[in-house]
């Protein structure tokens, strides 16, 4: 990157210019403006104080929602998280701080929190995971004897922000006939496993063992057992090993999340799959699931869901299918 001396700095040349990113975890977040300009380094910082466990403002009085904030970067619940998962959280908690850092935590209602939800109306799936990030920030305050009661405890979720979409069946098809190379592995391994995209490509040969993969999921640690459905069995034996890693670069070497996300860019654009997202298969494996009458706990054990609340909550369209079908035998 020049003579910069920042860290997490990653450039990509497009069409004859070149756009600089802060890379980290996994990510790439575009930093505006022209390299090595004001706007630039501004824009830098933004993105890097959402990255760092940043301490509260000298003059931030205790108890104001900036001290909470970073205690809670430094709780001993945060730092056991995943390192993207704390990104995560970071990226919903420092606008709200950089707004409303400095006033009073435990002046803060119900009614504050909806306001900031319903600022970001016209990004339904934002909005939720903003106020379930505060949700657990005031959770953890709460037990620490630090807020009196839990501001965003009962605060509804905004319609239509359930988050990933599944994929619809042309895009499907045309994946299966068309898709190739580890951008087709991923494919697979995600839509009959049912498994994020760090635990995609966190798969090896070697977990594979007596017609069933083991996976140990990244969000949690959980570890799952899962058979290997007949389709899923053939497209692993009809594919060359590399390496040690299923999804894997050229050369045999593991894929990086951000140099998948290159591939799947690339393949997206070459088989005009639209809007869909890699994530939303699988929404699509646990639809499945429930269309073929799995309980909310035999998905939960293939899935590795959390909560049977999330299952349920995924499996709703496939039962209203289900039910519509039964519907229309009877009549």
């Amino acid at each position: 990157m020049g003579n910069l001396d920042l860290p997490y700095l990653w450039s990509l040349k497009q069409k004859g210019r070149t756009y600089v990113y802060y890379r980290r975890a996994g990510k790439l977040q575009r930093i505006l403006g022209e390299l090595g300009t004001a706007e630039f380094f501004f824009d830098y910082e933004r993105i890097h104080k959402m990255h760092e466990a940043i301490p509260a403002q000298q003059g931030a009085a205790l108890g104001s929602l900036d001290a909470l904030i970073a205690a809670f970067y430094q709780s001993a619940e945060f730092q056991q998280l995943k390192p993207r998962t704390r990104d995560d959280y970071r990226s919903y908690l420092e606008p709200m701080r950089l707004v409303y850092g400095r006033l009073p935590a435990a002046r803060m209602t119900s009614t504050f929190v909806y306001d900031w939800r319903d600022k970001m109306q016209a990004t339904p799936a934002k909005a939720n995971n903003s106020v379930k990030t505060l949700r657990r920030l005031f959770s953890g305050a709460v037990k620490r004897g630090k807020l009196p009661t839990n501001p965003a405890s009962a605060v509804e979720a905004l319609k239509g922000g359930s988050g990933w979409k599944q994929w619809p069946e042309p895009a499907l098809d045309r994946c299966r006939q068309e898709a190739t190379g580890s951008a087709r592995a991923a494919f697979y391994l995600a839509l009959y496993t049912g498994q994020r995209k760090g635990d995609v490509l966190a798969m090896r040969w070697g977990n594979i063992e007596n017609g069933a993969v083991t996976v140990v999921q990244e969000k949690g640690g959980g570890e799952l057992q899962i058979p290997l459905l007949p389709v899923l069995a053939y497209e692993l034996a009809a594919m060359d090993r590399k390496g040690f890693y299923i999804v894997s670069r050229r050369d045999g070497k593991p894929l990086t999340e951000s140099g998948f996300n290159a591939i799947w860019r690339r393949h997206k654009a070459r088989l005009n799959l639209g809007l869909v997202r890699f994530h939303g298969l699988r929404k699509n494996a646990t639809a499945a699931l429930h269309e073929a009458g799995c309980t909310p706990q035999e998905v939960q054990g293939i899935t590795g869901h959390k909560t049977l609340q999330m299952v349920q909550h995924y499996g709703r369209g496939a039962r209203r299918k289900r039910l519509a079908e039964r519907a229309m035998d009877k009549w």
